[in-house]
């Protein structure tokens, strides 16, 4: 609501937070407030998880299934990943149907695809290349 004063907004927000809201907090949703920035939050989250994944050794991994992965199954991933990468792997599991089969896996700029469809999309190429 543009009728809403900054102030009343930041204290809104603040209120909302609750009481272990630490000082820094507090001037950074000032600062986004006073700058007319709140649309931004989402992005700036994005900006700080990737940071913080950084910092502690972790990638994440987009693992898309053609089926619902079972604990196990997902698991074992996990840990070839783990293996593989060298870091601690966090998974983002969904499912695409279109996939057929089999998995396809993203990590950063590196892309694992194991799917039926991928496989599928590689032979055609090398059959129009004969």
């Amino acid at each position: 609501n543009p009728n809403v004063r900054a102030a009343q907004l930041t204290e809104l927000l603040v209120s909302i937070m609750g009481d272990g809201i630490t000082a820094e907090a507090r001037n950074f949703i000032h600062l986004i407030v006073a700058n007319r920035r709140l649309t931004a939050v989402p992005e700036i989250h994005e900006l700080y998880e990737a940071l913080r994944r950084e910092r502690e050794g972790v990638v994440e991994a987009e693992i898309s299934s053609a089926f619902p992965l079972e604990d196990s199954q997902l698991a074992a991933l996990v840990t070839d990943l783990e293996r593989r990468f060298k870091r601690k792997v966090q998974p983002r599991v969904s499912v695409d149907r279109e996939l057929i089969g089999g998995v396809r896996i993203a990590v950063g700029d590196e892309v694992i695809d194991g799917s039926v469809r991928g496989k599928i999309a590689a032979m055609s190429t090398a059959l129009l290349k004969v």
